[in-house]
C-alpha cells in the first residue's frame, strides 16, 4: 500500500483544500444520514426533528472536544507552537474526546429540552461507527495513525521518510493500524445493528402502548390453506421489539474500546504515556468501564420493571 502523494486535494488561489477535511465532511454526512435512516426503519418513537435540531450542537462540541483533547494530550509540543492549535487540517482529532464533547453537549441538550439521553445516544452510537470508519482514512492521506514496522506484502504501507518517527527512519513499511481501525468500526456496527438490537429486545416501540393494546385485541379474518375461514387476534402475530434505551450505546463503548486497545498496542505515534501507560488505553478502559456499569445498570432496571 503506497502512501498518497500529498494532503492537499487542490489548492485555489493559495487556498488550499486538503483531504483530511474533505474526508471529515464525508463521515460527518456519512453519519447522519445511517443515523436518519435507521431511526426511520427501527426506531418509530424517534422523533427525527430532535435529531436535526442536536445535531449541530453535537457536531460542533464532539469536534471541539477532539481537537482540545489531542492539543491538551500533547501541550509541550502546542504550547511552543501556539498557530498549529487551530490547524485541524494538519490532522490531530482524538476520538475519546469528540465522544466526551458528544455526551456532554447532549446531556446538557437533553436536560434542557427534556428529552431520553440514552434513547437518541443509541442512534448516535450507529453513526459514530459509520463516521468513524471513514474518518480514519483522513489519518492515511496525513501519513499519520499508522503502526510499527511491518513487512506483510499486501498489508504493508509505504511512509515517506519525513513522517516516519524517531528511531524508525530505517525503515519504510509500517502496519496501516488507521485501516485496522475502520474495519473493526464497520464490525461494530454490524454487531449493534443485526446482533445487540435483536437480542436484548425492549419494550414495544411501534405506538404508545395503549394503542398497542388495542392493535392486539382487534379482530382478524384468517384464510388457511384449504380455504376456510378463522377468526383471530393481531396479538397472535409478533411484533419487532427493540433494545431497552441506552444499550446500543453501551455496548458501543465497550466494542470500540476493546478494539482500539489492541489496535494502539501496535501504534507508534501515542500522544502521551501515564505511568507506563497509553493515556488511549486507560481512556479506553475507563469507557469500558463506564459500558458494563451501563447495561448492568439497565438490566437490573429491566427486572425491576418485569
Amino acid at each position: 500500500m503506497q502512501s498518497p502523494p500529498s494532503s492537499v486535494l487542490v489548492s485555489i488561489n493559495g487556498f488550499d483544500i486538503h483531504y483530511y477535511g474533505l474526508i471529515m465532511f464525508c463521515a460527518i454526512a456519512a453519519g447522519i444520514f445511517v443515523m436518519h435512516a435507521i431511526a426511520k426503519k427501527f426506531y418509530k418513537d424517534i422523533d427525527t426533528e430532535i435529531i436535526v435540531d442536536i445535531l449541530p450542537v453535537i457536531i460542533l462540541c464532539s469536534i471541539l472536544g477532539a481537537r482540545l483533547y489531542y492539543v491538551f494530550m500533547d501541550w509541550p509540543y502546542f504550547s511552543r507552537h501556539a498557530p498549529e492549535i487551530l490547524a485541524l487540517w494538519h490532522g490531530g482529532m482524538s476520538i475519546h474526546g469528540g465522544i466526551l464533547g458528544g455526551v456532554i453537549s447532549g446531556l446538557i441538550y437533553s436536560k434542557i429540552k427534556n428529552i431520553n439521553f440514552l434513547k437518541y445516544s443509541d442512534i448516535f452510537a450507529y453513526g459514530l461507527c459509520v463516521g468513524q470508519a471513514i474518518g480514519r482514512f483522513g489519518n492515511y492521506f496525513n501519513c499519520e495513525a499508522f503502526g510499527k514496522p511491518c513487512s506483510i506484502p499486501f498489508i504493508k504501507l509505504f511512509i515517506p521518510a519525513a513522517y516516519r518517527p524517531c528511531g524508525y527512519e530505517n525503515f519504510e513499511y509500517f502496519h496501516p493500524t488507521f485501516l485496522y481501525e475502520s474495519i473493526w468500526d464497520i464490525l461494530v456496527f454490524f454487531v449493534l445493528l443485526f446482533v445487540i438490537r435483536k437480542i436484548c429486545p425492549g419494550k414495544i416501540r411501534d405506538k404508545e402502548q395503549s394503542d398497542v393494546n388495542e392493535f392486539l385485541e382487534c379482530p382478524i379474518e384468517k384464510v388457511s390453506s384449504d380455504g376456510s375461514k378463522t377468526r383471530g387476534y393481531n396479538g397472535d402475530t409478533r411484533l419487532e421489539k427493540n433494545t431497552k434505551d441506552g444499550v446500543i450505546f453501551f455496548a458501543y463503548l465497550i466494542l470500540y474500546s476493546a478494539g482500539r486497545i489492541f489496535i494502539e498496542t501496535c501504534r507508534l505515534d501515542s500522544v502521551r504515556n501515564f505511568y507506563g501507560l497509553e493515556v488511549a488505553h486507560i481512556a479506553s478502559a475507563v469507557m469500558i468501564l463506564i459500558g458494563i456499569i451501563g447495561l448492568l445498570v439497565i438490566c437490573q432496571k429491566k427486572r425491576q420493571d418485569s
